[in-house]
């Protein structure tokens, strides 16, 4: 048995545990026990350990025990789950694992597949049924696993893909981080969740910008978030024709992390401000104008990318240059000719330039106002319905981020986060949108000329000892021009 309440850390990982240790033991069924007696509580942890059950394959929920106070609520609430009185004053959670109910069943699939084939080390996401969503448990199955490929001379190049089409990956598992934050808002635990994901996806993504060999990034369907980050920062990046890019952080409460501080104030004209401000989609056209796609070519050419990689003639040594001109020489042959095209910021780049140029959110709003374009208005209605100190914060990060260097935005992004998680808004971001799904967040403060120029300068103070401060690795083969 385990025991649950409010302040329970991964979740997700502890369910997977525990699925693990039932295996070995030949346990049936599994008791969680939710010693909170709050509905809101009580609802918010089922649900939560119902998705990570289905997101990870374990398993279903089979019945749900309470008293009788929450147990006709809980059957109104959730009439799709058995729901019997119980003789605890707890909750009891029981839970029958996939191979429990089917003993013939194969244990559940891991979140990340790492393999070598040939010379070529591979990443496969492997979370289809959450769009591949990065969670802490993947990001350190990564990294360790970049650092032995790093120093193996057998793999040349490190290739990033995602399972099931749908998605590369939609972004970081912020559901956790909402989780973690909620019962630690000061951010005292520091292996907490809400600590712990951004040093360590920050961590991951520094790595990845200055990893000493080619790293390609073969992106289909949904990229947002932390997606972007594990592929922003690789030498290669190439896109599928169904792509979708977006950084939609404003409209939870956050603002666009993962290193966008730097990569978005260098895409092309003001684009970056317009991605990172409004959340707006990109297809393959725009990824590739704007300079977050390398490359592009039909979605059915991504496997063929992988394998012409997997087959082609490497050089010899640690030369980086000639090891990336073995990957441009591969892309070349197997991706047809084309540029970005007309697009749609390839059309708009001077009217995105003369509304985006704007030094506050009430400049860059007034200047929408007057714009005739549609999607000047889709703008402006945008900053309508984001948080309105999301927009202000992010302003200012692709302001400082435009003279600053790669390493010296990670750690004021991760300044950032651990603001966003003792602010309001990240918590009423994610509760609207993932938890309650109401779409109708409640903004604090919900105007933006009621943002205080001191709320703004907060979110950048440094952290004295708990600061993110990384540098560069010694040592030669660093991505030339980074």
């Amino acid at each position: 048995m385990t025991v649950l309440d409010r302040s329970h850390l991964d979740l997700g990982d502890t369910l997977h545990r525990t699925a693990d240790r039932c295996r070995a033991l030949g346990v049936h069924d599994y008791v969680l026990t939710i010693v909170d007696r709050d509905l809101s509580v009580v609802l918010r942890l089922v649900d939560r350990i119902e998705a990570e059950l289905k997101d990870r394959g374990l398993g279903r929920v089979r019945r749900l025990c309470a008293p009788a106070p929450l147990c006709d609520a809980l059957a109104a609430h959730l009439p799709a789950l058995e729901t019997v009185h119980g003789g605890t004053a707890e909750t009891e959670v029981v839970l029958a694992f996939a191979d429990h109910d089917d003993p013939d069943a194969t244990p559940p699939a891991p979140e990340v597949r790492l393999s070598v084939e040939g010379p070529v080390g591979r990443i496969h996401l492997n979370r289809p049924k959450a769009l591949n969503a990065l969670s802490l448990g993947m990001i350190r199955a990564i990294d360790p696993q970049l650092r032995v490929w790093a120093a193996d001379p057998s793999v040349r190049c490190v290739v990033i893909t995602g399972e099931g089409g749908r998605a590369f990956c939609a972004g970081g598992d912020v559901r956790s981080v909402y989780d973690s934050g909620l019962a630690d808002p000061h951010g005292a635990d520091p292996n907490g969740t809400s600590v712990t994901f951004f040093r360590e996806e920050y961590t991951l993504n520094h790595l990845i910008h200055w990893f000493p060999k080619p790293f390609v990034s073969l992106v289909g369907g949904i990229v947002m978030g932390g997606g972007v980050g594990l592929t922003m920062h690789g030498s290669h990046r190439v896109v599928g024709d169904d792509v979708v890019f977006a950084m939609p952080e404003t409209g939870i409460g956050l603002f666009p992390d993962i290193g966008a501080g730097w990569f978005l104030p260098r895409f092309a004209g003001l684009t970056g401000r317009l991605i990172g401000l409004t959340g707006r989609r990109l297809d393959a056209a725009d990824c590739l104008y704007a300079g977050y796609a390398t490359h592009r070519g039909p979605a059915a050419s991504l496997q063929a990318v992988l394998a012409a990689l997997i087959e082609a003639d490497w050089p010899a040594g640690d030369d980086r240059r000639a090891l990336d001109a073995t990957v441009d020489a591969v892309l070349a042959r197997v991706l047809p000719p084309g540029g970005a095209g007309d697009g749609f910021l390839a059309r708009e780049r001077e009217v995105i330039g003369r509304t985006f140029a704007g030094s506050s959110i009430e400049a860059i709003a007034a200047a929408l106002a007057a714009e005739p374009a549609p999607w000047a208005r889709e703008a402006l209605d945008t900053f309508a319905s984001v948080s309105p100190t999301s927009l202000k914060v992010t302003l200012r990060q692709l302001q400082l981020g435009q003279t600053m260097t790669y390493d010296q935005v990670v750690t004021m992004e991760y300044r950032m986060s651990q603001w966003a998680m003792a602010h309001h808004d990240f918590y009423e971001g994610i509760r609207a949108v993932l938890v309650d799904k109401d779409k109708s967040p409640r903004w604090q403060p919900a105007q933006i000329e009621a943002v205080h120029a001191q709320t703004v300068e907060a979110a950048f103070q440094a952290l004295g000892a708990a600061d993110l401060v990384l540098a560069p690795p010694a040592g030669p083969g660093l991505r030339p021009g980074a």
